[in-house]
């Protein structure tokens, strides 16, 4: 919490301050926010926090999956791909089963120390996305009958010059202060409104942990389409918006600047792994169904080669980049 409370804005850190941040053991609020006239409240299931680590490991394998499918035929990638998913869907059947402790000896548990540290990492990464985006929704006042001005200015701004800034304005109250929260919990995280100043290398940790976040809950409970009934949009709309918006922002941006080895890895590209990871994770067979069709023509999940998916998919997120950042051109 001190570390959301230090990257926030210094006009917001008095009333960050004055909330408070626990723990519960509930199931079914992974995550909720309150307030009252001094101050307010979040708090984090622990319950989400453990599931989140074993997303963040199957992360992890996808990854390497990717590597391993450049050396197979097409016909054993996508075997791979098919063994994969099967297992992911058993242990995490297992988990709504049996809780916690059916994770215990399951593939995405037991693996190499630094394959547990890149989990873990991320899963941290993740659980402060958590954190900060429902202490955006403390800093926005989304709880109260008037909104912070501030907060108001700083969104619609990015908002009326994202692409999307048609189909999001037909979008439920409700689901816009979900959506302006994960867009403000990302930036607060990457450092846009603290002393510091804005910075590729924290926007590298937190949007990873963002997509985690959401892909837990749109996995584990069936939650990634959207219906306007509901208090919050589906997860895989509120993973697209986030990801245009961040990288139409930051998308051209080196993703660590400092390390040579990977110059070639910009936001854009992590982006397109994340999105690609999310179709993933909805399933092999109807992938060709994701959710998102209202807002994009996204591309169909390629269970053969993930690579190529997301290649298309950061060539979609670097031309809205491009587009963002020169008006004059076209991201069609």
């Amino acid at each position: 919490m001190s570390e959301v409370i230090r990257l926030c804005d210094p006009r917001w850190r008095a009333r960050a301050q004055n909330i408070y941040a626990g723990r519960t053991f509930a199931t079914e609020d992974l995550a909720l926010a309150d307030q009252n006239v001094h101050g307010g409240m979040v708090v984090l299931s622990s319950h989400f926090t453990s599931i989140m680590f074993a997303y963040s490991a199957m992360y992890g394998l996808f990854m390497r999956s990717i590597n391993d499918a450049r050396q197979r035929s097409p016909e054993e990638a996508e075997e791979i791909q098919r063994g994969l998913h099967a297992e992911f869907e058993r242990i995490i059947e297992g988990y709504r089963l049996g809780g916690l402790l059916a994770l215990e000896g399951t593939p995405l548990m037991v693996f190499d120390k630094a394959h547990w540290d890149a989990a873990g990492a991320l899963c941290r990464s993740a659980e402060q996305w958590a954190l900060a985006h429902e202490v955006s929704h403390h800093l926005a006042r989304d709880m109260s009958s008037r909104r912070d001005k501030g907060v108001d200015a700083i969104m619609a701004e990015i908002l009326s010059r994202t692409s999307l800034r048609s189909k999001l304005a037909d979008i439920p109250p409700s689901h816009k202060c979900e959506i302006e929260a994960d867009i403000l919990a990302t930036l607060i995280l990457a450092g846009r409104f603290a002393d510091s100043g804005y910075h590729p290398a924290l926007l590298q940790l937190s949007l990873p942990g963002a997509a985690i976040g959401l892909i837990t809950v749109a996995h584990l409970r069936n939650e990634w389409s959207t219906d306007r009934t509901d208090s919050h949009p589906g997860c895989a709309d509120r993973l697209f918006i986030l990801l245009m918006v961040l990288c139409e922002l930051y998308g051209n941006d080196n993703a660590m600047p400092h390390n040579d080895r990977f110059a070639h890895i910009t936001i854009n590209r992590s982006a397109a792994t994340l999105m690609t990871f999310a179709q993933w994770a909805y399933g092999l067979e109807n992938a060709a169904d994701f959710p998102i069709r209202r807002l994009t023509r996204f591309p169909t999940y390629d269970g053969t080669a993930p690579a190529a998916t997301v290649i298309v998919w950061a060539t979609v997120f670097g031309l809205a980049a491009d587009s963002f950042t020169n008006p004059g051109s076209s991201s069609n």
